[in-house]
């Protein structure tokens, strides 16, 4: 029989070597793979985030946000390395989509982008300022990211999410993303997919912080 100390010990994370983020140009150009809020987490949040793939082959991202909060800024935005599932909640999203094994700590001081998290958005291009009319929008080209199904860092399987963060950490809103492919280098035929929608009715998702690390931490150490 497995024990409780096994079943925990077997869902932390290995410890993995940091690498910088390879530089892709192999996104089919028009392919989108986009998030729309709201869907998990807070329902008053509106707007997108949206990867397009560019003649060269790079990915360019437009974040646009309506009604964000009017504090507990400067706001964060990742990939997450899981959906959003049917009851919303953004807990469930669980850590940054990281397949480059980057780190984790402050992004912006790095001044390498490349050695950031894959999924980390904003430590990467910047995070969003509190402003008194709830409004954020921004573009910019990442040259890491990849929306080529056949790639490594690609992220629109139905298994990834977007995240909203706030200064703190805990997490406001999240979104799946919808796909949408051309013909090209991947072999598809401009067909488009999505993760089934979610509630926003219970988000569980709202409040991540210390104590919750705390918490696990502890009990890690009893079952040790």
């Amino acid at each position: 029989m497995v024990s409780i100390k096994q079943l925990f010990l077997a869902s932390l994370p290995t410890l993995s070597i940091a690498s910088d983020a390879k530089q892709n140009s192999d996104s089919p150009e028009g392919s989108e793979l986009i998030a729309n809020f709201p869907q998990g987490g807070s329902n008053q949040i509106h707007g997108y985030v949206k990867f397009t793939g560019l003649q060269n082959g790079s990915v360019q991202v437009d974040a646009k946000f309506e009604n964000l909060p009017k504090e507990g800024g400067p706001f964060q935005y990742h990939i997450h390395e899981a959906p959003v599932p049917s009851n919303g909640s953004c807990l469930a999203t669980l850590a940054h989509f990281n397949p480059n094994h980057g780190n984790k700590t402050d992004c912006p001081s790095q001044h390498n982008n490349a050695g950031c998290e894959l999924g980390d958005l904003s430590g990467k291009h910047g995070y969003i300022p509190v402003s008194q009319d709830g409004s954020f929008e921004t573009s910019y080209v990442d040259e890491w990211l990849s929306i080529n199904p056949q790639n490594d860092y690609y992220f629109g399987n139905g298994d990834r999410s977007l995240t909203l963060h706030y200064a703190n950490t805990s997490r406001i809103a999240c979104a799946n993303f919808e796909s949408k492919q051309v013909g090209g280098s991947n072999g598809t035929n401009g067909s488009s997919s999505s993760v089934p929608p979610v509630s926003t009715a219970d988000s569980l998702g709202n409040s991540v912080g210390m104590s919750g690390v705390a918490i696990i931490a502890g009990i890690a150490a009893y079952l040790i």
